[in-house]
């Protein structure tokens, strides 16, 4: 197969990660794979590069532009795609129209449902362009259970996929958690807090912040870095200088390989809002680290006391108290790790991921 993957941008998000990794994983399967951003150039063109995969960028980095729909429309007539996969609305907008008329098969996936909570009439939306859409592919149950309840006439439409992990780019490394130490003079016994996110008002790392400084109070021993950029990303600077952290926090932007990042760390921190099922929380499991994460969305199904703790709300002693319970002993740190590791390794790997989504395909081909 000839399969079109449509993103937002070659800059970095969980979507656009996923696609990278779903070509990789189609392209080892035997089949052929371009990435079309709608938007511009980015440091994700490096990681396609190394890849093998043909990328093009419409440059259009905003909203929605009918020129820019022409533009894939006679993109797409001179391919031969056999199916063609949007990520999100806005590449739904724009991709539905020109495989329509190029008579693509159009997969769509939703990656949460934020947009069509708080806009109504994006979900009205939703439902008309499904009138052309092979498969509306969710990555969580929690997502699955909303839309099916949201889009009753169009539920048979609706398939879960959840999100896949490259295990072995994705693995435990005590050597990295040595070296990351070394290279940064951090005692051994350094405790690293760490999250990968947006730096937007969704993701809360303001509460973040404020726990690592509640934390920081008792165990002067800690740092939190912070992988990701945002347009909240100078109020936190503010605040973390603030709470008097600002030498204890790293705010390290954005970054194409967190696998890196993820193997020093040890303890991976999510407060979002909302959330739902994170690309990067598997991701930090995936390295043997537990998590401390906030009840929200589909984390609930996934954490229990074996991988890491969930905290309801923003008690800072609860908070402590889950941190506490994961380091009180080596031994239980371990055992955390391990069972993290296993999970992801039994239940979200990407090898499985990109099984499904081509069993998927076959099962629905025209």
């Amino acid at each position: 197969m000839h399969i079109a993957i449509v993103i937002d941008s070659l800059r970095i998000g969980g979507a656009e990660i996923l696609a990278i990794r779903l070509g990789k994983g189609f392209m080892a399967s035997g089949h052929s794979v371009s990435i079309i951003a709608l938007g511009g150039d980015g440091p994700l063109a490096a990681l396609l590069n190394q890849a093998g995969i043909s990328h093009l960028t419409l440059n259009f980095p905003t909203g929605v532009r009918f020129v820019a729909m022409w533009r894939l429309f006679m993109f797409l007539r001179t391919q031969h795609y056999d199916l063609i996969i949007s990520n999100h609305f806005r590449q739904l907008v724009h991709t539905w129209m020109p495989a329509t008329l190029v008579d693509i098969p159009h997969y769509h996936i939703e990656h949460d449902n934020n947009l069509y909570k708080t806009k109504k009439k994006y979900l009205l939306l939703l439902r008309i362009f499904l009138t052309r859409v092979i498969r509306l592919i969710v990555i969580s149950p929690t997502l699955e259970t909303w839309f099916r309840v949201q889009l009753p006439k169009q539920s048979e439409l609706i398939s879960l996929i959840s999100n896949g992990i490259d295990i072995d780019v994705f693995s435990p490394s005590l050597e990295r958690k040595r070296d990351f130490r070394k290279d940064n003079s951090l005692d051994k016994d350094c405790i690293i807090f760490a999250t990968c996110a947006r730096l937007e008002p969704i993701k809360n790392i303001s509460l973040m912040l404020r726990i690592f400084h509640h934390h920081h109070t008792l165990n002067p021993n800690s740092r939190l870095l912070l992988l990701g950029d945002g347009s909240c990303r100078e109020q936190l600077e503010l605040e973390a200088q603030q709470l008097g952290i600002t030498r204890y926090v790293f705010f390290e932007g954005l970054q194409p390989e967190v696998a890196p990042w993820l193997q020093a760390i040890d303890v991976y921190l999510v407060t979002s809002e909302d959330e739902g099922l994170p690309l990067s929380v598997l991701e930090a499991m995936a390295c043997g680290v537990p998590v401390v994460v906030r009840s929200v969305g589909d984390l609930p199904r996934l954490i229990n006391e074996s991988l890491g703790r969930l905290v309801e709300g923003q008690d800072m002693k609860e908070w402590q108290k889950a941190i506490d319970q994961i380091a009180v002993t080596q031994e239980i740190y371990s055992a955390l790790s391990y069972n993290a590791r296993k999970l992801v390794a039994d239940e979200y790997s990407l090898t499985n991921c990109v099984a499904q989504y081509l069993q998927l395909f076959q099962n629905t081909a025209k």
